[in-house]
């Protein structure tokens, strides 16, 4: 992380970082956090197309392999990728903690809206490198209540967890 914003700042055409719920621009306060040792870091569209987001030899998985990833899977691939402990209980539906049999040990990691503020701390969001319009990107998303993944499109100035997966 080379920087970090407030969620009151943003933008759709330059690379912006985030913390869930930190609000300042120390990067070494930030990564004390117990968000940040939990979930990491939130990108907008443009921090996640650096080429510092992955490692040399890995990148941001498509929508389309985020899909594959799911018919792998099976039916229930939410439940198989959310993490057994972390998930927040949800009244009469279970946990929201999964089995985490495919080992992608997913958390909830919130995400930073484009309107300026943190939101969905109990969801998980991760970008993929697919866009969703002509202004938009795909992400997919666990729910507690959720045993599958959702599909759907942010504007640029979202920042959404991230996953790399190898080339």
């Amino acid at each position: 992380m080379p920087s970090v914003s407030p969620a009151n700042e943003g933008s759709t055409t330059d690379p912006y970082y985030y913390v869930y719920g930190y609000n300042g621009t120390d990067v070494e306060e930030a990564k004390s956090t117990t968000n940040y040792e939990t979930s990491g870091v939130l990108y907008n569209w443009f921090a996640f197309m650096t080429e510092s987001t992955c490692p040399s030899g890995w990148h941001i998985p498509s929508q389309e392999e985020f899909v594959q990833l799911g018919g792998f899977l099976g039916v229930d691939e939410g439940y198989a990728m959310k993490s057994t402990s972390g998930w927040d209980d949800w009244g009469d539906q279970n946990s929201g903690n999964g089995s985490n049999s495919s080992g992608f040990t997913a958390l909830p990691g919130g995400r930073r809206g484009s309107w300026g503020n943190f939101s969905n701390s109990p969801y998980a969001f991760y970008v993929t490198s697919s866009p969703f319009s002509s202004t938009s990107f795909s992400w997919c998303m666990l729910t507690p209540e959720s045993v599958s993944l959702g599909y759907s499109g942010n504007d640029y100035g979202h920042a959404l967890s991230a996953r790399c997966i190898r080339d």
